[in-house]
């Protein structure tokens, strides 16, 4: 199974942040340019984009970031059954450099990956990404550091909620 996240390359060598956070926005139905989340996630040349900063750009549009690390395959996996693709962050193949990329399918031998440098269904092999699934090859500190990130409940629904169970009730009672 692989899960349908719009792919989108990303637009120079250091935004796979503003790319990811592109995908996974288009995802839950929100278009904002590339540019634009350069901006807001607070990109430039010199780090590209913080891990911080890719989720405080998330929580701007309201919705929910949930941050493990450090994490395991069967993460990704649990997460992948509930239909929720899986940010990472792990040193790219060609140059070693630490690079976002999400998740969307596995298989028995690969991840499967919306790569924003590398490709759309770009696959990975579990052992060689298990190898790389880190942030630099001096400082492992954030080993197996992944991002979610869902939509958030619309209060105004949560609210009605207990007065439609009430009516329903009501109405159990009077026949």
């Amino acid at each position: 199974m692989q899960l349908r996240v719009p792919f989108y390359w990303q637009i120079n060598n250091y935004a796979c942040g503003p790319a990811v956070l592109q995908m996974l926005l288009k995802f839950y139905g929100i278009s904002r340019s590339q540019k634009n989340l350069m901006k807001l996630a607070k990109t430039n040349k010199r780090v590209g984009t913080t891990r911080r900063n890719l989720v405080l750009a998330f929580k701007k549009f309201d919705l929910n970031t949930t941050v493990v690390f450090p994490s395991e395959l069967k993460t990704i996996q649990e997460y992948l059954k509930k239909k929720m693709p899986v940010i990472v962050s792990y040193l790219e193949l060609d140059s070693d450099q630490e690079h976002f990329s999400v998740v969307i399918g596995m298989t028995k031998k690969d991840l499967v990956f919306q790569d924003p440098w590398l490709g759309e269904k770009y696959q990975i092999d579990r052992k060689n990404f298990l190898l790389r699934w880190h942030n630099s090859s001096r400082s492992k500190k954030y080993r197996g550091w992944l991002l979610v990130v869902s939509q958030t409940q619309k209060p105004g629904i949560l609210k009605r909620i207990p007065l439609v169970i009430r009516d329903l009730v009501r109405l159990k009672r009077k026949n």
